[in-house]
């Protein structure tokens, strides 16, 4: 097994499990329910025989000098209650930046919830001091410590901590980590006056989906 093909991948969303199979990563897809995260990453072991595993896709930014597109290769994932956290792998961490010198590196928060809100982030950020949020790499680095694996987060920012995320983005996702067209339109029917944002956010999506696709090229070659 390739070093690539060794790494196990959950991700929130099909776009995101579909880019880190096209990398060549075995990855399982959360959608909506993030708490799904931790029973899939025991799957990516037990049934694909995975010898690392990464949580890989997008995030929210909680630090204010975080834009779109910045890749997040966290030092450490931390609850809000709980700052120790889990540390990733610090050979692959220190590789991984090597490759990747724009990469940010820092404090990812792990979350049950989006943050959808600018007053929340503010919040998280000050209470935190973490560059993003996510709802899934706390799960993943749970069951990597478990099993004694090495773990990384890769995640890319979408909405930055001067972004709240429009309604259509919050009903957006299905189970599967599809996205829902039609509840997508009935949110902007809606709330009209929320396109402008929701026309940003694909903006931000696009970048940081760009970003991902580089660093997740990373990923296998840091790794061996």
């Amino acid at each position: 097994m390739g070093a690539v093909e060794g790494i196990g991948a959950v991700t929130g969303l099909h776009s995101e499990t579909a880019l880190a199979r096209r990398l060549g990563m075995r990855a399982a897809c959360c959608g909506s329910t993030p708490g799904r995260a931790e029973d899939l990453a025991e799957e990516l072991i037990e049934e694909q025989s995975v010898v690392a595993l990464v949580s890989f896709g997008l995030c929210g930014g909680l630090d204010p000098a975080v834009v779109p597109g910045t890749l997040v290769i966290p030092d450490r994932v931390i609850a809000e209650d709980d700052c120790t956290g889990f540390a990733t792998d610090a050979r692959w961490r220190r590789a991984l930046l090597d490759r990747l010198p724009e990469a940010r590196t820092g404090r990812l928060l792990g979350h049950d919830r989006i943050v959808a809100t600018v007053a929340e982030k503010a919040e998280l950020f000050a209470l935190t001091e973490a560059l993003a949020v996510d709802t899934e790499s706390t799960g993943v680095a749970e069951v990597a410590q478990r099993h004694g694996l090495p773990f990384m987060a890769m995640r890319a920012v979408c909405d930055p901590a001067t972004m709240a995320l429009p309604r259509a983005a919050l009903v957006a996702v299905t189970e599967t980590g599809r996205v829902d067209a039609g509840a997508v339109l009935r949110a902007v029917l809606r709330h009209p006056g929320e396109i402008g944002r929701l026309v940003r956010l694909g903006r931000a999506n696009r970048a940081a989906m760009k970003a991902l696709l580089r660093g997740g090229a990373a990923l296998g070659p840091a790794l061996s």
